[in-house]
């Protein structure tokens, strides 16, 4: 017989429904903040302040998730997946370290005149924001959103949340991130609404910022949904009843 889960056990397989929840309320409560409130909506937004610090902490949260999940596959001797889950890791601390510029602003580091020459947007030593790497990234993360999104979606249909096999839960998403999907879907909708509706042919400032608002959603979306797959893993390892 198997001992009776705890307390913590099951806060634990709650938490990622509590952060799926969470990422639409948020979004929905920013876009209405930004609307009531434009001045606090950008003051929030802006860089080092309370949206984009959440952002790198839930970045590193997924990467240290994504880390031991990849540790937990390779005593399985799954090679191929331990080596995707790793590159996940890397690519969500390589994010976190992106989204405060590697702690330039924190600790007042000056950029060097050799990066400055490649037009960084916001002067500041990180990629993403180089005009090359931003229509990469743009076009690599749409697609990337519609593939999760996809398979979101087959997991729905397939009724793997009914019929859990925590193999599946490796690459298909658990159905309870569609809301998330969604609201970040919603942002492009948004930008081509207000264009409709102005006939303009870029966004307001206000518009523009919800970009941070979104990718919160995404990062909160990604951290729900390496914890599903946590415990898909932690419950296979789980011991049976005899």
């Amino acid at each position: 017989m198997t001992a009776p889960r705890g307390a913590g056990s099951r806060w634990i397989r709650r938490l990622p429904w509590v952060l799926s929840i969470l990422g639409p309320i948020v979004w929905l409560a920013l876009i209405a903040y930004s609307q009531v409130n434009e001045t606090g909506f950008m003051r929030i937004t802006e860089e080092d302040h309370l949206v984009e610090n959440a952002q790198s902490l839930l970045f590193f949260v997924g990467a240290m998730l994504a880390g031991w999940i990849a540790w937990a596959l390779g005593r399985r001797r799954r090679i191929g997946w331990v080596a995707l889950y790793m590159l996940l890791a890397v690519g969500l601390g390589y994010l976190a370290g992106e989204e405060i510029s590697w702690g330039q602003r924190i600790f007042q580091i000056e950029t060097p005149g050799w990066f400055l020459a490649h037009h960084n947007n916001q002067d500041e030593m990180n990629l993403h924001n180089l005009p090359e790497v931003q229509h990469v990234t743009r076009k690599l993360f749409n697609r990337a959103v519609k593939t999760v999104t996809l398979l979101t979606l087959i997991g729905w249909m397939a009724g793997l949340r009914r019929r859990p096999r925590w193999q599946a839960r490796l690459w298909v998403p658990h159905p309870a991130l569609l809301p998330s999907w969604v609201a970040i879907w919603s942002y492009q909708w948004l930008r081509q609404l207000y264009k409709w509706r102005y006939q303009a042919d870029s966004v307001s400032k206000v518009m523009a910022r919800l970009h941070e608002a979104y990718e919160l959603v995404l990062a909160l979306a990604i951290v729900a949904g390496l914890l599903f797959v946590w415990e898909a893993v932690r419950q296979d390892d789980a011991p049976r009843a005899s």
